[in-house]
């Protein structure tokens, strides 16, 4: 029993020194690859950590904001040490801002008057609690208003669309509430024209049919499925007189004022007076100033870089930044424009409380 034992001992004993033998002696590629393997494991975790991961709320997959909010992402996380933005698909504008409401995105893209409707519970979000915990960072865009009608019609202005058939958007939609409002202000109603509830698509097809006068669209310049339209039938963009721009302004200040020309649309034979409301990038008021401001800084210093991903880049200018904010600005951004003294006065602002923090760097 004793030999035995001491036998078991003795190998345990050579086994050891061998294996020993063998790690000390292992080849250089088999350390290179152990190494490897651990330091492969390591950086990942280590970044992962002090990354700020943002989600941003667009459009859909093949819509202009989702294609815009992808260069915008790309370009913040080539340029930041610690920002990474995941751009997610969305129906519409209203899911994006209740995506922000709920804390399932901290970035949005959204028409300006939108933004405005649901942070004080009006027009199209009136029958749906305000959601006040959303802020600016930058409108972004044009998106134009435009009434198109017939080349040879006899509507040239507003006041020629009573009794005319006239598509104003789906009941209920931003559209809808925006051509209303266009109306009102020159005092007509639904009941002063014949209003047909048409969306874009719907309304351009009557359009080529015949079985409407006019339509209202808002959407950024040029747009490929209008000039479709002008291929299959001759149209144009009728203008807003300057009285109209002004009240427009002037009571709903997240309408600017736009000037279509041939660069527009190359059918148009005269500039074309508008008005425009802003694509916007909503946050949520919990994201930290210093990631607002660390946003909107990458963005706007490199507007060329987003040009070069899409065409609506060109448009981000700290200047223009700052027209028709629908809701108040995040401090981020605030800090951001009054540091490049777009901003002097008092402006929009909320005294928030960060809850999304960025990493400790």
């Amino acid at each position: 029993m004793k030999n035995i034992r001491l036998i078991f001992i003795l190998y345990s004993i050579l086994l050891l020194v061998f294996t020993l033998s063998a790690c000390i002696h292992a080849s250089p590629i088999e350390q290179e690859q152990k190494t490897a393997i651990i330091n492969d494991a390591k950086p990942p975790l280590a970044a992962a950590a002090a990354l700020l991961r943002l989600n941003m709320s667009t459009g859909t997959d093949s819509g202009n904001y989702y294609l815009f909010g992808a260069a915008m992402a790309k370009v913040v996380g080539d340029t930041s040490n610690y920002l990474v933005i995941n751009v997610q698909e969305s129906t519409d504008p209203a899911e994006n801002i209740s995506r922000l409401e709920k804390g399932e995105s901290q970035l949005a893209l959204a028409q300006n008057d939108i933004l405005n409707y649901a942070f004080h519970g009006s027009d199209i979000w009136q029958e749906k609690p305000p959601v006040t915990n959303i802020t600016s960072l930058m409108t972004l865009y044009p998106e134009v208003c435009q009434i198109v009608v017939a080349v040879n019609s006899d509507i040239s202005n507003v006041d020629d669309l009573i009794g005319k058939r006239v598509a104003i958007g789906e009941e209920g939609s931003a559209l809808w509430a925006s051509s209303l409002r266009i109306l009102a202000e020159c005092n007509l109603t639904e009941e002063h024209i014949k209003a047909q509830p048409l969306g874009f698509d719907d309304a351009s097809q009557a359009m080529r049919e015949k079985t409407i006068d006019a339509f209202f669209v808002t959407m950024g310049t040029p747009n490929k499925r209008i000039m479709d339209l002008q291929a299959d039938r001759d149209i144009t963009i009728i203008s807003l007189d300057d009285e109209l721009i002004e009240a427009l302004i002037t009571k709903y200040p997240y309408y600017t004022r736009y000037v279509l020309n041939e660069n527009d649309y190359s059918f148009l034979t005269e500039p074309t007076n508008t008005v425009a409301l802003k694509a916007t990038l909503a946050a949520a008021a919990s994201l930290s100033e210093q990631a607002a401001y660390d946003i909107v800084k990458a963005l706007i210093d490199n507007n060329d870089k987003i040009a070069q991903l899409h065409a609506k880049g060109m448009y981000i200018k700290a200047e223009e930044a700052v027209q028709g904010l629908p809701i108040p600005l995040h401090p981020g951004a605030l800090r951001y424009f009054r540091e490049k003294g777009i901003i002097t006065d008092p402006p929009l602002s909320l005294d928030i409380e960060s809850e999304i923090l960025p990493p400790d760097l």
